[in-house]
């Protein structure tokens, strides 16, 4: 059976090519496990301007650390970098268009 026509156990749902991204969400787990901070999981993914918040509060974070409001950032993104993750796994998080992960 090919692996782009699974509907993942969604019950009446109609599956095409066009409904099932090019990209891996293996490829899109790891990157959110080992480098979510930086949001590399959103610019694999195609969410761009998301991907770039995660990347500028992540630094500001590391850089503000010293007056302690740096934690809040970082803490935040951490927290966000979770819930992506989670979402990966369990066909959460569609790609920037819309469409399931592979």
């Amino acid at each position: 059976m090919n692996d782009e026509f699974v509907n993942n156990g969604v019950v009446g749902e109609v599956v095409t090519q066009s409904t099932i991204s090019e990209k891996k969400k293996v490829v899109a787990a790891l990157l959110c496990f080992f480098l979510g901070c930086f949001g590399a999981h959103r610019f694999y993914l195609g969410a761009s301007g998301s991907g770039a918040a995660m990347l500028i509060l992540w630094i500001v974070g590391c850089f503000t650390t010293g007056i302690f409001i740096g934690f809040l950032f970082m803490i935040v993104v951490g927290i966000w970098g979770v819930i992506d993750f989670f979402r990966i796994l369990f066909n959460g998080m569609p790609d920037a268009q819309g469409r399931k992960l592979a």
